[in-house]
């Protein structure tokens, strides 16, 4: 499958057809891989499916050896450690998710899937969410991409940069309260990173019986915070 024609190359040929939402489930780290593959080939999610499927239920090649290598970096980096041996063998693991009745915990949201952050310089945005923050950027988009809307994996969830102006909440209480606080094993080297980075760290590090934090603002201006939960361990 090669990356998605332009629209006009394919405005001649398109078919239209019905399609409808549903609530599959399917296994994590294979989904995380699908969502990059669909991301690096400029497809959606479903478009990529439909087009698996239709090579499938001709037993037609659906990849070129390109995107079968960028398929394997995929892998790698999102732990899909199985291969089509694997098929009709997975065993869920059992959760409070898919107790009871089936479908009211499927139809429930349950986790932040993809989390928007504006920034007027992109490439000075993304720089410090990777380099000085220490977020892993999805390294399916190419370099010219990544200046336009570059994606972080936060476990799952995806942190988005968008071109724009962030503007504070007015009137904001309490005050300072971040935008968007990040979850650390521990807190000291990621501070460390920050003050090597020369970030200003206004109210240096509170705490208090359950956690540890720091605030500072991104290059955009944006309230952030790191958080270590659970008290300190005693010197």
């Amino acid at each position: 499958m090669a990356k998605a024609k332009t629209k006009s190359t394919s405005e001649a040929s398109k078919i239209t057809v019905e399609r409808v939402q549903t609530g599959v489930r399917i296994e994590k780290k294979m989904l995380k891989v699908l969502k990059a593959l669909a991301e690096y080939l400029d497809l959606s999610l479903g478009d990529l499916l439909e087009g698996i499927v239709l090579h499938a239920f001709e037993s037609k090649p659906v990849f070129s050896g390109d995107t079968l290598q960028r398929i394997e970096a995929l892998k790698q980096i999102y732990d899909m450690d199985y291969d089509a041996r694997a098929s009709h063998r997975f065993t869920e693991r059992t959760s409070h998710y898919n107790q009871g009745d089936d479908k009211m915990s499927t139809s429930k949201p349950d986790r932040v899937a993809v989390i928007g952050l504006w920034a007027e310089d992109i490439a000075t945005a993304a720089h410090f969410y990777q380099d000085v923050v220490g977020l892993q950027l999805l390294p399916h988009l190419s370099q010219h991409d990544k200046h336009k809307r570059p994606h972080f994996d936060l476990s799952g969830t995806y942190l988005v940069i968008l071109k724009g102006k962030p503007v504070p909440a007015q009137d904001a209480e309490p005050s300072p309260f971040p935008l968007m606080a990040f979850a650390v094993d521990d807190l000291d080297p990621a501070i460390e990173r920050l003050r090597a980075h020369h970030v200003e760290l206004p109210w240096g590090v509170e705490e208090n019986a359950d956690a540890r934090w720091v605030m500072f603002h991104d290059p955009a201006g944006n309230l952030i915070e790191l958080v270590q939960s659970g008290p300190r361990s005693a010197s």
